[in-house]
C-alpha cells in the first residue's frame, strides 16, 4: 500500500466528526468527510454533503477507499448500517478495514430499558424478602438511645 491511510469520518462536520477528524490527521490519516452541511472539517481532503445528488456513488467511493470508517450513530443509523454491509461484502482476502461506530449520551438516552417483568432483571424484593437492617448507627455501634 502506498501513501497515507485513509478514514472516511460520517459526518465530519459535527462536533463528534470534527475531533475525530482531526486526532485522525494529527496521526498521520488523509481524511475523506461526509456533511451534513456545507461546512467540511478542514482537515479533509475530500468530502461531499449528505443528501445530495452524488452523495450515494461518493459514499461508495469513500468506503471503498478508507481503511477505517468512523460513524456517529445519532441520526445515522441507516448510514452505519450500510456501511456495516459494504464492508461485510468485500471480496474475502482483501485488505482489512476497520469500522468505529461512535455512541453518545443522546443514543443511550433513545435506549429503552428492559421491562421489569424481563427474566433479565431480578423482580423487586417485598418488604418482607429484603434483607433485614440492624440497628447500628452508621458507625457501626449499636444504638444505645433511650438506655441509661
Amino acid at each position: 500500500m502506498t501513501g497515507p491511510r485513509k478514514v472516511f469520518v460520517y459526518p465530519g462536520d459535527g462536533y463528534v466528526g470534527r475531533n475525530v477528524a482531526q486526532e485522525y490527521k494529527d496521526r498521520g490519516y488523509e481524511v475523506l468527510s461526509a456533511n451534513v452541511g456545507k461546512d467540511a472539517p478542514e482537515v479533509a481532503s475530500a468530502s461531499y454533503t449528505i443528501g445530495t445528488p452524488d452523495a450515494a456513488a461518493m459514499e461508495r467511493q469513500f468506503l471503498a477507499m478508507a481503511d477505517v470508517v468512523v460513524i456517529e450513530l445519532m441520526g445515522h443509523e441507516v448510514a452505519a448500517r450500510k456501511a456495516a454491509v459494504a464492508m461485510a461484502n468485500q471480496p474475502y482476502g482483501g485488505r482489512e478495514q476497520v469500522l468505529v461506530a461512535v455512541s453518545d449520551p443522546l443514543v443511550w438516552a433513545t435506549t429503552r430499558p428492559a421491562a421489569p417483568t424481563d427474566a433479565a432483571w431480578p423482580s423487586a424484593l417485598s418488604p418482607a424478602q429484603s434483607p433485614r437492617r440492624s440497628s447500628h448507627t452508621p458507625t457501626g455501634r449499636t444504638s444505645t438511645a433511650g438506655a441509661s
